[in-house]
């Protein structure tokens, strides 16, 4: 949407800025991930001395599947927490994907990473976090939000 495209440009230059000190940009293998990592860190992306940041789709990062929309009671009609910036999911299918990629990033060659994905998915990687608040989650999670993010 224009309204999308829009908060993408308020956040390009700085995403642009982190090019220099990743070693690779992650993201959910659907369309508008990938068009979003796309719009925010450029076709080819390049780092300080020029080298290629390889763009890696991930299957854990997918927003949801149709068993983890079921799974969660209460929400698996009217589009599920999705419509609820506060909700923390309750599904075990989606925790244990968020469980892979923090398996993966531990155990990957690099160590400076971007992430784009679906902010269900980001709200659930942070409800699993030390964040103890449901409102905090909400709050945090804007469309096009930009977090460092230090794993240690």
């Amino acid at each position: 949407s224009e309204d999308g495209r829009r908060q993408l440009r308020k956040v390009r230059t700085f995403c642009r800025s982190l090019l220099p000190g990743l070693q690779a940009i992650l993201h959910s293998p659907l369309q508008r991930a990938e068009e979003t990592a796309h719009a925010l860190f450029g076709e080819a992306p390049r780092g300080l001395h020029g080298q290629h940041i390889p763009l890696v789709p991930l299957q854990c990062l997918i927003e949801q599947t149709l068993t983890e929309h079921i799974e969660e009671p209460g929400f698996n009609v009217c589009a599920g927490p999705r419509r609820h910036r506060e909700a923390r999911t309750s599904s075990d299918s989606l925790q244990r994907r968020v469980e892979q990629f923090l398996d993966f990033t531990w155990d990957c060659q690099w160590d400076c990473l971007a992430v784009v994905g679906h902010s269900l998915w980001y709200r659930a990687l942070v409800s699993m976090s030390s964040v103890d608040s449901e409102a905090e989650v909400g709050t945090l999670l804007g469309n096009a939000s930009v977090w460092r993010l230090t794993l240690g």
